[in-house]
């Protein structure tokens, strides 16, 4: 794995569980709310249940792995374009707020299902801090499928930063 792809990994998978278990914790007092429709992130969540199972059947799991991350990062865009922070402060947009973190918390199981061949170790401590089952059949990688669950806290590092020795 290249540095640049660990940097990846720690900046835009490590984040985005810190983020969305944070504000799920803080705004919601730990609760995913129960499933609420969304197609906000359609796009993303189709390609990689449709492009993702061909990729690997013709072992490439580089484009595989990059369908995954284009999911990641619309993901990490979809926190920054609602602004949970902002929806959070008005109790008028409350069912707004519970479909972000709803989206958010979907979206990331959904990735986290797809991506956990690659991170055998990390994809059940992402699941257990969303309080989801740890199945990764890839029947899973299907919007709407998170469950509602409490207690959802701020999750520890899963990528902590290493410095290189000087």
């Amino acid at each position: 794995m290249s540095l640049s792809a660990v940097a990846d990994l720690a900046n835009d998978l490590g984040n985005l569980v810190s983020r969305t278990t944070a504000m799920i914790a803080r705004y919601r007092d730990g609760r995913i709310p129960p499933v609420v429709e969304h197609a906000s992130l359609a796009a993303p969540i189709e390609a990689v249940r449709r492009e993702v199972p061909a990729q690997l059947d013709v072992f490439d799991v580089t484009a595989a792995a990059e369908t995954i991350w284009t999911l990641v990062r619309a993901l990490n865009k979809h926190v920054e374009e609602t602004r949970p922070w902002d929806l959070a402060k008005d109790e008028a947009r409350r069912e707004e707020l519970d479909r972000v973190l709803y989206e958010l918390a979907d979206g990331l199981r959904i990735a986290t299902v797809a991506l956990s061949a690659y991170l055998p170790r990390s994809a059940p401590e992402i699941l257990q801090a969303l309080g989801q089952p740890d199945d990764v059949s890839w029947d899973n990688v299907a919007p709407g499928r998170t469950v509602e669950a409490a207690g959802i806290a701020l999750a520890t590092p899963l990528f902590p930063r290493v410095d290189a020795p000087t």
